[in-house]
């Protein structure tokens, strides 16, 4: 059985670099989002995370602790975030990701801001 909470470290790690070539081995063909709107595919969270990065400079990023068992997987992590192109602080975030697995990849997503 593969490891989905280091799975998952290596999702966040690899996709805020801007680095997607670990979906193919992740994400299920029906991955969907019941919490980000229209992130119905792999290329719709890509999209996604693009625009996140765009509209955001990551200046840290730590994960809390990541919890799973064969079903589901999930991480909390925080973040140090500037918006691009604003004269205004950092702000830190916390926010949870859950995931339910079938056929050993991820096929669902919840997240949840965390303060």
């Amino acid at each position: 059985m593969k490891d989905f909470q280091a799975a998952l470290k290596q999702l966040y790690d690899e996709t805020l670099s801007k680095d997607f070539s670990c979906l193919d081995e992740l994400f299920h063909p029906e991955y969907r989002s019941s919490t980000e709107e229209g992130e119905d595919s792999a290329e719709a969270f890509i999209a996604g995370t693009l625009a996140l990065l765009e509209q955001f400079e990551i200046l840290e990023s730590e994960v809390l602790f990541t919890l799973g068992d064969a079903s589901y997987v999930g991480i909390v992590h925080r973040f140090k975030v500037k918006a691009r192109n604003a004269d205004e602080s950092p702000i830190d975030t916390v926010r949870a990701d859950f995931y339910r697995i079938q056929d050993n990849k991820f096929i669902e997503h919840w997240g949840v801001p965390a303060g």
